[in-house]
């Protein structure tokens, strides 16, 4: 995580020609790729992800971790937050789900954040497991779990439902609570993707199109390429640049390419580029 972080390009942009035929756009970290990231707290929806392209439709970055927030987890969302990344939390609805919201959102003994967290909470919450199925859990300890619960961001509805609280036993020498609790898996592959994508909408997070400068630069370098492969791979000496100016609304035209696709501006600008009828 650390070397990721190090190596995230902040200023600089890169946009080359390749002699392969296809023009260089990389990029390192969040700076013109990304502007929210997603965590779950689970592992094993990655083929569900991959599937419906959920990383590209809305250029999310997707991270997860196996229980709890690691300490590498809030560094890794404290230097996000630093770059106005938003870090949206899945989670299931019970103790550990909430447990895990209030970790990534605060400071411990563990991990103090810099920047303040950009954390929102996307569910499960209360108004999002209505009609969905249930499983019973025992919270052990004579405690009572439903103060536990509001202090990690619980309403009381929510800990009333997650917790009896008239239920504490004595179970094999040892003090129980029961409940229950709802995990993402409780809806169907088809019902999370849609329910996610409402949330997504409801939040209004879109695509990535960088400035104009970028956008201006990284033309340049799709127009070599489209140039490059016009001229069947003929040597290109860099002192023989053609200038190629950006054409009107280009940001428009980007944007009416990329919405609601899993095409990213780079690849869009690259089309542009091809169908330029300056070109040579």
């Amino acid at each position: 995580m650390s070397n990721y972080v190090n190596n995230w390009d902040l200023g600089a942009f890169k946009a080359e020609p390749s002699i392969s035929v296809t023009s260089g756009i990389s990029t390192c970290g969040p700076k013109n790729r990304y502007g929210s990231a997603l965590f779950i707290e689970k592992e094993g929806f990655d083929t569900l992800w991959e599937r419906a392209k959920l990383a590209d439709r809305y250029d999310l970055a997707i991270m997860s971790t196996k229980g709890m927030s690691t300490v590498a987890s809030r560094k890794l969302i404290d230097n996000l937050s630093k770059q106005g990344v938003t870090v949206f939390v899945l989670h299931d609805f019970d103790r550990s789900g909430f447990s895990i919201l209030h970790s990534l959102s605060t400071s411990n003994h563990r991990y103090t954040y810099v920047n303040t967290p950009r954390i929102i909470d996307l569910g499960f919450r209360m108004e999002d497991v209505r009609g969905l199925q249930t499983e019973p859990v025992d919270y052990p300890g004579k405690d009572d779990p439903i103060k536990k619960l509001i202090a990690s961001g619980a309403t009381k509805e929510e800990a009333n439902f997650l917790v009896d609280s008239g239920s504490k036993t004595l179970k094999n020498g040892a003090w129980r609570y029961m409940g229950k609790r709802v995990e993402l898996n409780a809806m169907t592959s088809d019902q999370l993707l849609k329910w996610l994508k409402g949330k997504l909408a409801e939040h209004n997070v879109q695509k990535v199109i960088p400035d104009d400068e970028t956008i201006a630069t990284a033309y340049q370098a799709a127009c070599e390429a489209a140039h490059l492969e016009r001229i069947s791979r003929v040597q290109y000496n860099n002192n023989d640049k053609i200038a190629f100016s950006p054409p009107e609304k280009l940001r428009d035209r980007i944007k009416s390419m990329i919405n609601n696709t899993a095409l990213s501006w780079d690849d869009a600008l690259k089309e542009i580029a091809q169908q330029d009828p300056e070109l040579p």
